[in-house]
């Protein structure tokens, strides 16, 4: 990525793609207004299997996975999308927000 002046160009953000995996409305929607307007392209689903489906369809630079998800824990998914994918773990980062 280059500089101009201080600010990244957008150039290489609008080639990204990142797709969102949450069940929670208000983070999944949180998430794609922040990163659409740092200029990602972004999509999302709160639904285990659509989400296999869009993963699957598609390559994605970034997925953004909630763990706990129902239909199918995110782990699962994850395990799928590295099994069946064969998508490299150059970097798996589990996070969550609970106590």
């Amino acid at each position: 990525m280059q500089l101009s002046g201080g600010k990244a160009e957008t150039v290489t953000k609008k080639s990204k793609r990142i797709l969102i995996i949450d069940d929670e409305d208000a983070i999944r929607d949180g998430c794609c207004q922040i990163l659409s307007r740092k200029g990602y392209k972004v999509e999302s689903t709160g639904n285990a299997l659509q989400a296999m489906e869009m993963a699957f369809r598609d390559i994605y630079d970034v997925i953004l996975l909630d763990i706990r998800i129902p239909l199918m824990g995110g782990m699962e998914i994850l395990k799928k999308l590295k099994n069946e994918k064969n998508i490299e773990d150059k970097n798996t980062q589990l996070r969550h927000n609970y106590g």
